[in-house]
């Protein structure tokens, strides 16, 4: 290729014909409630498969009345199946999954304002909780996984 004097066009050079692919695209990341027993924030994990990043609002109301509230945050592969899967569980009792003694009453889960979206770390990295929600925070995402 001939180039003038001053010319600044970029210069294309002719290769072997090997052209090497792209590296793989890095997996999503989002912010996930593992272990919220200290009420603290919820860490950035890269999701097992493609999919969604997720945030919702949960309340477990005991047989006493009293209200736990703390968020529910992790990947999901769709925004339909975190949907059903938290349907399912303000289904379900959480009898089935917690200890008796733990519980007083017959307990609900109930599920507000699921969000989903597709950018690394875009649920948010707060989820604060008051006491005591540390063990149905940590029971979320592996039921979350379990029940797909």
């Amino acid at each position: 290729m001939t180039s003038w004097p001053g010319d600044k066009r970029l210069q294309c050079q002719p290769t072997d014909g090997d052209l090497t692919p792209a590296a793989p695209a890095l997996s999503l990341q989002c912010y996930t409630c593992i272990d919220m027993e200290n009420g603290g924030p919820c860490q950035p994990l890269p999701c097992p498969m493609p999919g969604v990043c997720y945030s919702s609002n949960m309340t477990l109301t005991k047989g006493d009345g009293k209200q736990l509230k703390y968020q529910q945050k992790g990947c999901a592969p769709s925004c339909d199946e975190v949907s059903r899967v938290m349907q399912q569980l303000s289904q379900m009792s959480p009898m089935d999954v917690l200890d008796p003694a733990d519980l007083q009453g017959q307990p609900k889960f109930e599920s507000q304002g699921l969000v989903c979206c597709e950018k690394d770390l875009c649920n948010g990295g707060t989820g604060h909780l008051g006491p005591g929600g540390g063990l149905l925070l940590s029971l979320g995402p592996i039921l979350l996984w379990a029940l797909l």
